[in-house]
């Protein structure tokens, strides 16, 4: 009898090796459901079992008929500590975009240490809009009251640039397409 994580420890099924349909109907709807609640808890254990920063809203569908977007947010303890020493001159802000199945842009904001490039915070949004982009910066700004960075390297993205635009006005913006680097300060001033 199958009686281990599948059927969560009781016996099931008429004596046979593998549990009845009956059985596993069962087990696949409780699975269900905390699929569903897993999705609230899991960051706070991640917070709780791991020194890190996690903001997490899921996308919901709201009583008056809107919806909430997806924004995802994380930090690690040595990732913040490297923002700190590294990241108040320059700092790369790159997304990638349909880099897998989902369509979801994932940002990544880098600094360059001592010895390369390092990821020191990363956020999920559910579209890339000015508006979703500034509000995980500000999460992350949030958590790293003292980094204000003389200097930003992004995409020419106009969203990328505005967003930083908002969040830390008066800075400056380099853009790089096809390798070529100049400098964006004047594409705050145009959006």
């Amino acid at each position: 009898m199958v009686t281990l994580a599948l059927v969560g420890g009781q016996e099931c099924g008429r004596g046979q090796e593998t549990p009845g349909n009956i059985c596993c109907r069962g087990n696949l709807s409780r699975g269900e459901a905390a699929c569903t609640n897993s999705a609230q808890i899991q960051p706070s254990r991640w917070q709780a079992e791991h020194d890190c920063n996690i903001h997490f809203r899921p996308s919901q569908l709201q009583d008056d008929g809107t919806t909430t977007q997806l924004l995802f947010c994380y930090q690690s303890a040595w990732q913040q500590r490297l923002l700190g020493i590294y990241g108040q001159h320059i700092c790369l802000l790159d997304a990638t975009y349909r880099t897998c199945r989902y369509s979801l842009p994932l940002f990544f904001i880098c600094v360059r240490t001592n010895v390369s490039y390092v990821v020191v915070g990363v956020f999920v949004t559910h579209s890339e809009t000015t508006e979703a982009v500034q509000e995980a910066l500000n999460i992350i700004k949030g958590w790293n009251p003292a980094w204000n960075p003389e200097n930003f390297m992004v995409d020419f993205s106009p969203v990328e640039i505005a967003a930083l635009g908002a969040e830390f006005p008066g800075k400056t913006a380099q853009t790089w397409s096809s390798h070529v680097l100049f400098t964006g300060k004047h594409c705050f001033h145009a959006l």
